[in-house]
């Protein structure tokens, strides 16, 4: 079973670990998904002579992590770091001014980038992330 976290604006933080400028960068989004899928595997004991009931137990096998961002402002630095071949980090935090749980991202992939420039201004555009894993914090 999916859980869905949704903001209808947030800031995403995204790194590589790298040393360079062009190793980290910020990113304004809106229309922000966060879905965590978990599969698991049930393990069923029988009953024993001794009269024991058996025992069911549930072991996770995998969690799948999809962040969707509908739209994006980002300076060019951004754009650079989504379109590179390698994996990333990143945190998702609301966009308010009281404090909120965070998302964070570990090995991240770009899996969908659509980026549309303007002369003089701010990179507008969409993407989508699939992550190995995900873990909560506080902002």
């Amino acid at each position: 079973m999916a859980e869905v976290f949704s903001w209808p604006e947030a800031t995403l933080h995204l790194w590589t670990g790298g040393a360079g400028a062009e190793s980290a960068a910020m990113v304004y989004v809106q229309g922000v998904s966060l879905v965590i899928s978990q599969r698991w595997e049930k393990r069923q004991t029988f009953a024993t002579a001794g009269g024991i009931a058996g025992r069911t137990r549930f072991h996770q096998t995998e969690t799948d992590v999809m962040l969707r961002v509908q739209q994006m402002w980002a300076g060019m630095s951004a754009a650079k770091l989504l379109k590179q071949a390698t994996a990333m980090n990143a945190v998702l935090s609301a966009s308010s001014l009281q404090a909120t749980a965070a998302w964070q991202l570990w090995s991240a992939v770009p899996t969908l980038i659509q980026i549309d420039g303007a002369v003089g201004g701010l990179f507008f555009g969409s993407f989508g992330l699939q992550a190995a894993d995900v873990s909560a914090h506080g902002v």
